[in-house]
């Protein structure tokens, strides 16, 4: 399955550490560098965004997220440069699995290999015991073998590779 962003926001919140805009070259074109691998790219404002970009910059509610997180007006959060945004955004994943209950509704996040994060106490448990049984040592079979023992107790589990 493929990965599909929620719009939370939260990977985006602590970018502006690594993000930093070097200078602006005309309208809404901006030389940057991402801190992490050193590298350096040309960012666009979409049309759309320009306007709110210039008002209603993330960064004046946190100092730490990215410079282009913009929120919307239903409290999700949008990139402004998505289209130029950095390799490393490009390839971000905040998860490589989901975990829902029978109803759909989405209780549980895997990051890594065996790291959940829930507020579900039965999911914790559940995870806790089906993952220390789980021998594959590739990543994919790994998740794979994850995913089934979930569905065995009742859950949905998307995978994102």
């Amino acid at each position: 399955m493929q990965f599909k962003c929620t719009l939370c926001g939260k990977c985006c919140q602590s970018m502006g550490k690594y993000i930093s805009i070097e200078r602006q070259m005309s309208g809404g074109s901006y030389v940057c560098r991402h801190g992490i691998g050193n590298e350096i790219f040309f960012a666009t404002i979409e049309r759309r965004f320009r306007d709110r970009f210039a008002e209603s910059c993330a960064r004046r509610e946190n100092p730490e997220a990215c410079p282009f997180l913009l929120k919307s007006d239903v409290g999700s959060h949008l990139c402004a440069i998505y289209q130029t945004r950095p390799e490393f955004c490009q390839r971000f994943i905040c998860c490589t699995m989901r975990v829902f209950d029978q109803s759909g509704k989405e209780i549980g996040k895997v990051k890594g290999r065996a790291s959940i994060s829930t507020n579900d106490p039965r999911l914790k448990e559940v995870w806790e015991r089906v993952t220390s049984e789980i021998a594959a040592d590739d990543d994919a079979a790994w998740r794979r073998a994850a995913a089934e023992a979930l569905e065995r107790e009742g859950y949905l589990a998307d995978i994102y590779e």
